[in-house]
């Protein structure tokens, strides 16, 4: 008996579609790198364009390719989550012969494990995201892989704690002959003494392109965001430790811009071979204590526009 094909038969319709697919299906990811095994959820979602002439595509191998490709990293495991998606887009794409454009997204969070000073590790969960891209472009696929992955931190505001500054430089002059003090003298001790602001905890985010000839290391990525912040926000903080980062913070003060800007010139000294037409994105976003809006600061750009700007600098 056979059955009919109706996904290709004629489009009633005269649009093309941009994006046909699966949305949102939850598979496990393991990753295996220097016989560390790291297993997460993820949502998966994979797309292919459709022409105008076709009624539909065909749905079910979308998340067979899936599948099919999870099921081959039990087999032959891999390092780098960026591998097994630039293969689930290209292999994609080659089942669907009348797309030209197909897409496979992966949206989990990795948890990590980092160094900490009192319990010697501790683990950190971050949000990751990673779009693989494959096109035909002259008898050939070209697939592109970007790779976001998100951390949070502390900003304490550089406003504030100048505000702060001539604050108490007013109180303290006030009393200077009480307390036999000099200009000099009232310096030296705001120089020193903690000087309250207001702190928020800000989420970084920095989305970055991968060439298919190299790979990245999460925590470099993670480390990169974390400080280009006032300071790290821990899980567990003992009185002594709490003091001590809010000191730290306070002593690093930073608008978003600045987070932002850091971002930007870290990417660019810790990635020296990465091509020119790779694309980054950074962001920060500032969930703010004293206000009912949050602040937030972009910067997007190929590394050749990031690595000229940063020459000017």
């Amino acid at each position: 008996m056979t059955l009919p094909d109706i996904q290709n038969t004629k489009s009633d319709y005269k649009f093309s579609l941009n994006r046909v697919g699966i949305k949102d299906i939850i598979k496990k990811v393991r990753i295996v790198k220097d016989s560390e095994v790291t297993e997460f959820p993820a949502k998966f979602s994979a797309y292919v364009d459709l022409p105008k002439e076709l009624k539909g595509i065909h749905m079910s191998r979308n998340p067979q390719t899936i599948q099919d490709v999870l099921n081959e990293l039990t087999f032959k495991p891999s390092s780098h989550i960026e591998e097994f998606m630039r293969k689930m887009s290209t292999h994609l794409l080659s089942r669907h012969e009348y797309a030209t454009i197909a897409e496979v997204e992966c949206d989990g969070i990795v948890v990590i494990e980092v160094p900490n000073e009192r319990t010697g590790k501790q683990q950190k969960a971050h949000p990751i995201k990673v779009k693989a891209i494959s096109k035909k472009e002259n008898d050939q696929v070209k697939t592109r892989v970007f790779l976001n992955i998100s951390a949070f931190g502390i900003n304490a505001c550089p406003c504030a704690k100048d505000l702060m500054i001539d604050y108490a430089n007013e109180i303290i002059s006030e009393r200077r002959e009480k307390f036999d003090l000099n200009e000099k003298n009232i310096k030296n001790i705001l120089d020193i003494m903690p000087i309250a602001t207001h702190s928020q905890r800000c989420k970084g985010s920095l989305t970055i392109e991968i060439p298919d000839n190299l790979t990245i290391d999460l925590l470099k990525l993670i480390n990169i965001i974390e400080n280009s912040m006032s300071a790290k926000v821990q899980d567990v903080l003992k009185r002594v430790d709490e003091a001590k980062l809010v000191r730290l913070a306070h002593l690093n003060p930073k608008f978003v811009e600045d987070s932002c800007r850091e971002m930007a010139i870290k990417v660019v000294e810790g990635f020296p071979n990465f091509p020119d037409d790779c694309e980054v994105t950074l962001e920060i976003e500032a969930l703010e204590s004293i206000h009912q809006h949050n602040a937030y600061a972009q910067k997007q750009a190929t590394f050749k526009k990031l690595r000229e700007e940063f020459k000017k600098s």
